[in-house]
This record gives C-alpha cells, sequence and structure tokens, in this order.
C-alpha cells in the first residue's frame, strides 16, 4: 500500500470515496488530501483505497473527510491515513488533530461508526459547533434580516475597487483581528475570492473588519442521452467574517449580498460552515433555520508524539 498526497489528475479515480464532494474544498489555500493506493497483484495496476480530505486552521489540522473502501476495510488503511496526518501536523508545530464529523443524513451509512472510530483512536475531547447549513442565494435573500434597510450603516468597499497592496495589508490585518472567523481555510492570497462579494470595513483609512467570500465551480457528471457530460455549476462559500457590532455586520452581509444577487444566478448554492462559536447567534438569526449539526473531535499531537507509531487504540 502507497500513501501520497492527491493530485489533480488523480480526482476522478476517488469519486467513489467521496459521495458528499467534499473534493471540492481542494480548492480552497491549506486543504489538500492524502490517498491510499493499493496495486492489483494480477495486473499491477493501481487500485484507490482510502482518501482523507484535510484542512489547516492556525495550529490545528482538521480531517474533514476519511473515508477507506468497503473493499479495504479492516487492513490498516484508515490507521495509515491517520498517521501521515499527526506526522504533518508534529512537522508544522501543530498542537492538534481534530476530526470533523457533520450529522447530515446520509453521512454515517457511507462510512459506519465514523465517530466512534476517531474516538477509539487519541479523539478523546469533544466539541459541538453552531452548525452548517446547505443553502442558496434566493433562500438567504428572503431572510426577514435582508428586507429591512439599514441606515447610517458603517462604510464598506469591495475588493475589486482596492489595489494589490491594499487587498494584501487589508487581509493581514483581518487575520489578526480576535473577532475573526475562519469559516474555510485561506492564507492571505486575495486570488482565489470573489473580489465583486468580498467586502472590507474601513474606518477612515483603517481596516476594522471583512467579510470575504470564494466561489468555486464544479464540474458535476451527468449522463445525457448516455453519453457523460460536466455541466458546471457554481457554489459560494464565506471564508471568513469578521465585524465588532451588529450595525458593521448588517453593512458588509448587505453589500455582499446584493453583490452576489446581481452576478450570480438566485439558485447558486451557498455553503456556510462554523468551526468556532464566533457569531453563532448572527447566522442562526440570518440564515435558514434548517440547519446541519457538526462538531469536532480533538486530539493532542504531543499525545500522538509521546507514543509514536503505536496502535492508536
Amino acid at each position: 500500500m502507497k500513501i501520497s498526497r492527491l493530485t489533480k489528475e488523480q480526482k476522478d479515480f476517488f469519486l467513489d470515496m467521496d459521495p458528499l464532494m467534499m473534493m471540492d474544498r481542494l480548492e480552497f489555500p491549506n486543504t489538500f488530501a492524502l490517498i491510499a493506493i493499493q496495486q492489483n497483484e494480477t495486473n499491477g495496476e493501481d487500485i484507490p483505497a482510502g482518501l482523507m480530505i484535510c484542512s489547516v486552521h492556525g495550529k490545528v489540522l482538521i480531517i474533514d473527510w476519511l473515508c477507506v473502501s468497503a473493499q479495504y476495510r479492516m487492513q490498516g488503511i484508515g490507521e495509515q491515513l491517520l498517521i501521515n496526518a499527526f506526522e504533518l501536523a508534529a512537522q508544522g508545530g501543530l498542537e492538534n488533530v481534530c476530526a470533523y464529523i457533520n450529522q447530515e443524513y446520509g453521512r454515517d451509512a457511507i462510512c459506519q461508526g465514523e465517530e466512534n472510530y476517531f474516538k477509539e483512536r487519541l479523539f478523546h475531547r469533544e466539541q459541538k459547533l453552531p452548525g452548517e447549513w446547505f443553502t442558496d442565494l434566493r433562500t438567504i435573500s428572503s431572510q426577514p434580516y435582508f428586507s429591512r434597510k439599514g441606515a447610517n450603516l458603517p462604510q464598506v468597499i469591495s475588493l475589486r475597487r482596492l489595489s494589490v497592496t491594499m487587498v494584501r495589508d487589508g487581509l493581514a490585518s483581518l487575520a489578526k483581528m480576535k473577532e475573526t472567523a475562519m469559516l474555510y481555510p485561506m492564507n492571505g492570497n486575495a486570488d482565489a475570492l470573489d473580489a465583486d462579494l468580498s467586502f472590507l470595513l474601513l474606518d477612515g483609512e483603517k481596516i476594522c473588519g471583512g467579510l470575504l467570500v470564494q466561489c468555486v465551480t464544479r464540474a458535476v457528471p451527468q449522463l445525457r442521452s448516455d453519453v457523460l457530460v460536466r455541466p458546471t455549476e457554481n457554489i459560494l462559500y464565506p471564508v471568513l467574517f469578521s465585524v465588532k457590532s451588529e450595525p458593521e455586520a448588517r453593512a458588509l452581509l448587505l453589500a455582499s449580498m446584493q453583490a452576489a444577487l446581481e452576478k450570480y444566478d438566485p439558485d447558486t448554492d451557498v455553503h456556510i460552515i462554523l468551526k468556532t462559536n464566533i457569531y453563532e447567534k448572527l447566522c442562526n438569526y440570518i440564515l435558514p433555520y434548517d440547519r446541519t449539526e457538526n462538531k469536532i473531535l480533538i486530539a493532542d499531537v504531543s499525545e500522538y508524539t509521546q507514543q509514536e507509531q503505536q496502535d492508536f487504540a
């Protein structure tokens, strides 16, 4: 068995292990996938055996998805992928490895006993999170929050109107703010962001908040008249949010929503995830009621290094 980083050329070979399309998130900075490959003893061909998608948030490596092909389970492949995750975390000076558990219907049917699997392997602490929302622009924009007009709101400006230097300095400032919630990973590079939907909050010339949004274009394999085609669809991911007051939040959200409706179809999907309790009340107020429960299971990298190369159980 061989463990390696997933390349773009290999993605299609692992689609069966990614029914929730988690590989879309590989478009984000600081996000990568590790794969396990077995070799066919008869013809020597590589066979996909395991897939693990990870993201790095500050001092934490989060395992967003771990799946082993049904025919190769109970052979230690999951453990080998986990060992690689811990090794990478230790080499990078990270403090924790966390397993993200989403209670979405069907996920546990795909990876049965997912939560217990991690709890038996160093992931001894648990933290409940506010939730994850799978919605669209039409649904969000119809919420009462966006129907009320805001008066005397703070000044906001889109990244599209700023110089490269101002954008770079703005992103660096946001990353240092205590009120910043990192929803998905980012590395300070604005190239991946949608400059029309991403806004900074200004107090004079000082940047004091912001909302950053990334658009991922997904190619979805579909059969049409027995021919496989790949129509594309857009998915919007808010990746960072930072404010100190409700008027600031309203100014950013209204500006971004208006820009989104002007640029994208109302049926465009929006995925929102909170991996921190910051802004929980705000999200519950402005987003649809139906959400998916989520949590993280936490393991200490130091505990792994103390029993390095030993059985996780």
